[in-house]
């Protein structure tokens, strides 16, 4: 048994053990540069995120906004 949506394909054996096997397309360039800029910019937020944190935990942590509200 086959089944497929635009750039997709299934396949699987009708009455089988339920495995079934993927078969894509390559994603073109632009669409791989597009999920390497994506990776990257969420890994610098990540990081970014990492180092003030650790900048709030050596100016006392939670009491700095406390007192500032």
């Amino acid at each position: 048994m086959a089944s497929w949506t635009p750039r997709v394909l299934f396949v699987a054996q009708v009455g089988g053990c339920g495995f079934f096997k993927w078969y894509d397309d390559k994603l073109c360039n632009r669409a791989n540069e597009v999920i390497r800029e994506l990776r990257d910019s969420e890994r610098k937020l990540v990081n970014d995120n990492m180092k003030l944190r650790k900048q709030i935990m050596k100016c006392g942590g939670v009491e700095m906004f406390e007192s500032g509200s």
